[in-house]
């Protein structure tokens, strides 16, 4: 058979154009938010699995001027918190550097972030940063303390504001829901009940069951940064606003109304969250005397 050269243009054309209609739609299938997360954390776990530290710095130059430039998808975040978190997993050469770039990286997310953003990231970047390893730096100004302790105080209010005392966590929960007066075996689907009044019921508790699993699920982890931010948050405030006993480090004259008011609003938000105040309370409480019993122990004898 001869194909005639139009026959054949048109042939080509109906063939480019099905080639481009199908790499269009692979490349939007590659870009949802699901693959475009999981061919990122590759790239960082490639990274990490060969200890190349010179691309885990690379990839993170990347990921900060993608984010500048708009690209605020939450999985540029997991990028960054997967990267903070690899940088510390294998000894580097310049281990100043290895101490201080996922520092910058836990400040660039707290300070960029929207106060949406997914609050187990944040709470992983802001334990990150209540250390004192470079508290008697020269480069640890009062700025520069207040910046990480209202950064990571911030996340606190998140986390609190999340507590739901309303929640029973020590509540049954059922693999599969009873059925009302038992005609039909637990765990059945209620189109196998015929009376509309027992399908009905059964319904309800099935939607109460899956609400309660979910809310449990949702406290369980609130409660687990909670617990994390308290423990790492506490003795981080007492370093920082503490004078040096040796006297290398001074907090300044302005670290007490600082202090204070960082404490305040944090009892402030754990207001009407169940245990929670009790518990910030006491945290405080310690904070207080702590830095107190410093200031004492600095202070010139006579």
């Amino acid at each position: 058979m001869i194909m005639h050269y139009d026959s054949l243009q048109k042939l080509l054309a109906t063939c480019v154009a099905v080639l481009v209609i199908c790499m269009n739609g692979i490349a939007a299938h590659a870009e949802t938010p699901a693959d475009l997360e999981a061919q990122e954390l590759a790239r960082v776990a490639r990274a990490q699995e060969h200890h190349d530290a010179d691309a885990l710095v690379a990839l993170a130059d990347e990921y900060q001027a993608r984010w500048k430039r708009g690209e605020h998808g939450d999985y540029i975040l997991r990028a960054l918190d997967k990267l903070a978190t690899a940088m510390g997993t294998w000894e580097w050469d310049d281990f100043g550097k290895q101490i201080e770039l996922p520092r910058k990286i836990r400040l660039f997310v707290l300070e960029n972030a929207p106060a949406d953003a997914p609050l187990e990231i944040q709470v992983h970047m802001a334990g990150g940063l209540t250390d004192t390893a470079d508290q008697h730096k020269p480069s640890f100004t009062a700025a520069e303390r207040k910046r990480r302790a209202l950064l990571a105080s911030q996340v606190l209010h998140r986390v609190l504001a999340k507590v739901d005392p309303t929640v029973d966590l020590s509540a049954p929960v059922w693999l599969n829901v009873p059925v009302p007066n038992g005609v039909v075996d637990s765990g059945s689907s209620p189109s196998a009940i015929k009376d509309p009044a027992l399908r009905a019921e059964y319904e309800r508790r099935i939607r109460e069951n899956a609400s309660l699993i979910r809310k449990r699920g949702e406290q369980s982890d609130v409660l687990s940064w909670k617990r994390r931010l308290l423990l790492s948050f506490e003795p981080y405030l007492i370093a920082v606003y503490s004078p040096d006993p040796n006297h290398f480090y001074s907090p300044g004259p302005d670290a007490g109304p600082e202090l204070e008011k960082i404490l305040a609003e944090i009892k402030e938000s754990a207001k009407g969250k169940g245990t929670a105040p009790q518990e910030v309370d006491a945290m405080i409480a310690r904070i207080k005397t702590a830095v107190a019993a410093a200031l004492t122990a600095t202070q010139p004898a006579g």
